[in-house]
């Protein structure tokens, strides 16, 4: 059914990003895993999550940061660095766009509340 193989083309796109998610990956890169033309996926994609393919790789970017923050063993520069984050400027200007707040304020928030 064309649902069933959405699904299953969404499910390996999001395991591809997860398993990647150290990486800068592009919606071409993603859509090349699931064979299917760079549209395509998109259109596919956005229907099934609500989500841009890149809105959904960066959610994911930030959530993987927000368990490593949590963690309290790593420096913003090592987040940045795991996530393919070319400096941690750049990772703390995409962090604060997706979450509101910094790295640093977000320990703060989850040790202080």
């Amino acid at each position: 059914s064309y649902t069933g193989q959405t699904n299953l083309t969404v499910n390996a796109a999001v395991e591809y990003m997860y398993e990647n998610v150290g990486k800068k990956l592009t919606v071409a890169d993603i859509a090349a895993t699931v064979k299917m033309s760079e549209s395509n996926f998109q259109a596919v994609f956005k229907k099934a999550t609500g989500q841009s393919v890149m809105n959904y790789f960066n959610n994911l970017k930030a959530e993987q940061a927000k368990i490593m923050i949590r963690k309290e063993i790593y420096t913003y520069g090592e987040i940045a660095s795991a996530l393919g984050f070319s400096s941690e400027s750049y990772f703390t200007r995409h962090f604060k766009k997706i979450t509101g707040t910094t790295p640093s304020e977000y320990a703060r928030l989850i040790y202080f509340g």
